[in-house]
């Protein structure tokens, strides 16, 4: 299996440890946009934050097809005894 599940992390538990960062960019970007109105300039932080959610869902998402697909691949060696629909 991959190496998360070595040290006894689940899925979930990889995906929450990914958003530290994207907790950490919103952090920084209440502190930069302050408390007052308006435009501050801060649209590449926004995407920072967007682009890590983003990368960390797919990893999430990515990790649990390859757990879905384990089993099947298991006790099957060659692609064309997969069932049709994978």
């Amino acid at each position: 299996m991959w190496l998360w599940s070595d040290k006894g992390y689940t899925l979930f538990n990889m995906f929450r440890y990914n958003l530290v960062e994207v907790n950490r960019l919103i952090k920084l970007h209440e502190a930069l946009k302050g408390t007052t109105q308006g435009k501050k300039g801060l649209s590449h932080i926004t995407r920072s934050i967007v682009v890590t959610l983003c990368a960390a869902w797919e990893m999430y998402v990515e990790h649990v097809a390859l757990e879905g697909v384990d089993p099947l691949t298991d006790h099957v060696h060659t692609p064309d005894k997969l069932p049709l629909p994978v």
